[in-house]
């Protein structure tokens, strides 16, 4: 299954819907995930279509987008191929168009207006002068996510600095911050070694020096694979909890 599989799912269906084919994209991606699994050679099938579907279905998206604005005389430039694609080779019009999308981010250089890998203990970007701020943070050294020494991921919420370093982070999010605006904080306790870290309050802690609370939130996954038989043998044989939900914190800019 590849994003060709996906691409000629659509364009079956688009022989038999037409234009309002956009509509099955539900069906069409129950449809993939079915070959999906049969061309799949694993243990865990669900996790490797949540890949693929993350990865694939904006390329799918694009290309739906780009059958329609085509139709109509006009064409859709991919973003990461024009910020990559030197001025030279560009028409008169693209290069114009790319000079004045370009926003300079100073030691990270000039990019259009799209994700950048940043520090958010150094976020580039002027005071007061954002509407909203989402965070997913580590709640722990748990999972790798970065081969960066720097990364806050790498600290063990057992250790203060894990907690010293997240409020660097929200001193940031309070000075990007326009007044009264606000921020969601996601983030997760910590059960390991029959050793409980309530993460989420001892970060709201923190962030009650800069934020004022407008709502706190417990945030369950649908599906949730912990929820199954298996792990609640493993809890009671091994002694920890099941982790069903995360704090979101919903804050404002005092």
């Amino acid at each position: 299954m590849t994003i060709k599989d996906l691409i000629k799912l659509y364009e079956t269906r688009k022989k038999i819907y037409g234009k309002e084919a956009y509509r099955y994209i539900s069906s069409l991606l129950a449809e993939a995930k079915t070959q999906h699994k049969k061309d799949f050679k694993g243990a865990d099938h669900e996790q490797s279509w949540r890949a693929f579907k993350g990865k694939n279905l904006e390329k799918l998206i694009e290309h739906i987008i780009t059958d329609e604005v085509r139709s109509l005389g006009l064409e859709v430039v991919n973003g990461n191929s024009l910020e990559r694609t030197k001025g030279e080779n560009l028409s008169k019009e693209m290069s114009l168009l790319k000079r004045n999308l370009l926003i300079d981010y100073g030691e990270y250089g000039s990019h259009l207006p799209d994700v950048i890998k940043n520090d958010a203990r150094r976020i580039p970007l002027n005071n007061d002068s954002v509407d909203f701020v989402f965070i997913d943070s580590p709640y722990s050294d748990n999972i790798s996510y970065s081969n960066d020494i720097r990364c806050i991921g790498k600290i063990s919420c057992e250790k203060q600095e894990f907690f010293d370093e997240l409020e660097k982070v929200a001193k940031e999010i309070h000075r990007i911050l326009k007044p009264n605006k606000a921020v969601g904080w996601l983030i997760g306790d910590q059960w390991k070694k029959k050793k409980f870290i309530p993460t989420g309050f001892l970060l709201y802690q923190r962030l009650e020096k800069y934020f004022e609370t407008i709502d706190t939130i417990c945030v369950t996954r649908r599906n949730q694979t912990s929820n199954t038989d298996i792990w609640h043998n493993r809890a009671i044989q091994f002694n920890f909890y099941l982790r069903g939900f995360k704090y979101l914190f919903i804050m404002s800019k005092k």
